[in-house]
């Protein structure tokens, strides 16, 4: 299977639905659960990423999905988002603290620094959270490519921008429950005005018990990696009505208990047999996971300006046996001050603001104890020019300043290394970018951005300090792309080309448990990405999106190779279709979506790959507006694949999950 047999026959066969929908559509309406879309019209989509405006006015590619699309599509957390965005992938490796997001053939080397960075609310989630469960969602953005000159913690490759739905004066809430083959749990949220055009509350609990799948040969243990998660979170809310103030105050625990699983080869992964001993190495893991949150944004819109505070606390313990117990403790606190402008009579509007956080790291083991703490500074912003009806230019700029500090202790009986040591990093990384807008429905742009990863010192376990300190990573990025409503805006259709040319990037090398990061020369990414849908006929729903990319080393040991976790490309497609039935007072709504993903390497060289493949999944939901009740099918083939594979002895491969049939209920009120 290659990219040209599958993704330019998916993005034709699409683009000639749009196109044909012409003939059919001929009423327009909105789509409604509990009603099936008359041949509806697209709506106008906001978006906020620091400033609100619509999806016309942003310079870069982004993708905005609503609730309703995310519930459609069956994506329950971030890591199901590929399914609907092309060019997302998110490798689990295991378990959900290992969780890599990769955009656009830029994936992070370990989980410690992502490349992706995840929002919710406006505050920026520790490491070990890129798996967010998505819960009282109001939308998701996905703005891709640096993103340092709107928001005030560094985003390499990209943002995920969560919006969850604000307690105001109307009571509503949920009760959800999901009974599968691979999990079983339920989840409910409610929110209520407690003093009524004043102040408001909400709260969800969750709780989710993951079966097992695999059984581990040498140790007899049967359906050996089950786990369970448990959530809780509440908002407390002051916004008088009418009034220019809106106060949040947020809170939030996450606990999670899973295990790693590693098989030997790709038939042990069909079967589902674990193993757990790789020459001297026992990889039988256990992980056990709280994170404690808080957060606290006050704003103030003075009208033609507005004042936003955010503050966000984050304590992690992160408890885990492979090969030897270690324990992982972080503390970190970030606060964000920003000012948004949009000035009568004056066609200029932007942002600027200032961003601190401070990280405090340990780990510890029986031969280690390790400290790291690190401070990082930014004062960012970007403004927009109104050149014309036409013609806007926007300018940015962002100055980041990091400070690391580690306190390094490794003892094995055998080899004592120890370390200390300060350093610091600064950047400027600027932006620049224009829109044309050719009509209101087509829109052109480009832009060109900078971007920055900091220097630093390795949290992992390592024999010699000489391997601990890493220097900065830095790319220009280019993007040419159009985004066009067509049909009576029946009909979306986007695209983008772009290119990243990167210094020193930072690569995972080294042996089985003494990997970490390195500088390794420079690299370059090159790619296109497409997306559409279109409401086309009455009650039928298309999307599609399709993305290339070629990422490759270009100096340095590595020359030549291609860079790990990337898919050479990727292709989504799903069809729905809202079948009204009055006698039920809803919508039988069944959907197809099928998933391909182009080959990809787990190692700098080269040495194990995951093959192209696809997944299907389906799903039957019966809609209304009080009641959506679902029956499911994830994997549909039961497909065998590689999240990741290395070497310990044996080979050690981890991989995704296989076939998973269940049922689905929320009743809302």
């Amino acid at each position: 299977m290659t990219f040209r047999s599958v993704l330019l026959p998916c993005c034709g066969s699409l683009v000639a639905l749009v196109f044909a929908s012409h003939a059919w559509a001929q009423t327009s309406g909105s789509p409604a659960q509990g009603g099936a879309p008359a041949a509806a019209r697209l709506g106008t989509v906001t978006v906020s990423a620091k400033r609100s405006v619509t999806l016309e006015d942003v310079s870069s590619g982004i993708t905005v999905l609503s609730h309703e699309e995310l519930e459609s599509a069956g994506v329950r957390s971030v890591t199901d988002l590929g399914r609907v965005i092309p060019g997302f992938s998110a490798d689990r490796r295991g378990n959900s603290a290992y969780t890599g997001l990769s955009l656009r053939g830029l994936a992070p080397l370990d989980y410690y620094t992502p490349s992706v960075v995840v929002y919710v609310d406006g505050v920026p989630q520790d490491a070990s959270l890129m798996e967010q469960s998505l819960s009282k969602v109001e939308r998701i953005e996905v703005l891709k490519g640096p993103q340092g000159t709107l928001y005030g913690k560094n985003a390499y490759a990209g943002v995920i921008n969560i919006v969850t739905k604000k307690p105001g004066n109307t009571m509503s809430g949920y009760v959800k429950t999901t009974v599968a083959k691979l999990g079983q749990g339920g989840e409910a949220h409610i929110a209520s005005p407690l003093i009524k055009d004043h102040l408001y509350a909400s709260i969800t609990a969750r709780g989710f018990h993951r079966s097992a799948q695999s059984d581990y040969i040498p140790a007899g243990l049967d359906k050996y990696d089950d786990g369970r998660d448990q959530h809780m979170s509440g908002r407390l809310r002051y916004a008088p009505v009418g009034g220019p103030l809106d106060i949040g105050l947020g809170f939030g625990y996450d606990k999670t208990i899973e295990k790693n699983i590693f098989f030997k080869t790709m038939d042990d992964v069909k079967k589902r047999k674990a193993n757990a001993k790789y020459g001297s190495f026992d990889l039988s893991d256990d992980i056990r996971r709280h994170v404690h949150s808080a957060s606290l944004d006050i704003g103030y819109d003075f009208g033609t300006v507005a004042l936003k505070s955010i503050t966000g606390l984050q304590k992690r313990n992160h408890n885990r046996r492979i090969i030897r117990k270690e324990s992982e403790a972080q503390d970190s606190i970030s606060q964000e001050l920003r000012l948004a402008f949009n000035p009568e009579h004056i066609p200029v509007s932007g942002v600027a603001g200032v961003y601190g956080e401070h990280i405090d790291f340990k780990r510890k083991s029986s031969i280690l104890r390790s400290k790291l703490k690190t401070k990082n500074y930014a004062v960012f912003g970007e403004a927009t020019w109104e050149a014309s009806d036409r013609l806007s230019v926007t300018a940015g700029g962002r100055y980041a300043h990091d400070v690391a500090n580690i306190d390094y202790d490794y003892n094995d009986g055998t080899v004592t290394a120890i370390f200390r040591k300060d350093d610091s990093w600064g950047a400027f990384t600027p932006k620049a970018a224009v829109n044309w807008k050719w009509s209101e429905d087509l829109v052109q742009f480009a832009s060109i951005s900078r971007g920055y990863k900091a220097g630093g010192f390795n949290r992992t376990e390592l024999r010699s300090g000489a391997d601990s300190p890493y220097s900065p990573e830095k790319s220009w990025n280019y993007e040419m792309g159009l985004r066009s409503d067509f049909l009576d805006r029946r009909a979306h259709l986007s695209g983008s080309l772009f290119m990243t040319d990167i210094d020193n990037a930072q690569i995972y090398a080294g042996p089985v448990g003494q990997q970490a990061l390195h500088n390794g020369g420079e690299a370059r990414v090159k790619g296109a990405e497409v997306e559409a849908r279109a409401n086309l006929m009455a009650g039928l729903a298309l999307s599609a999106g399709a993305s290339v990319s070629n990422s490759k080393f270009t100096s340095g040991p590595n020359t030549g190779k291609k860079m790990p976790y990337t898919p050479e490309w990727s292709a989504n497609t799903a069809i729905s279709y809202y079948h009204d039935v009055p006698s039920l007072s809803g919508s039988l709504v069944p959907r197809l979506g099928v998933n391909w993903y182009g080959k990809s390497y787990m190692d700098e060289n080269n040495k194990y790959a995951q093959g192209s493949y696809s997944l299907v999944n389906a799903r039957l939901s019966y809609e209304s507006e009080a009641i959506t009740v679902s029956a499911f099918v994830d994997n549909l083939f039961d497909k065998a694949y590689r999240v990741n594979e290395f070497n310990a002895g044996d080979n050690a491969i981890q991989a995704g999950d296989g076939r998973n049939i269940g049922l689905e209920a929320i009743i809302r009120f």
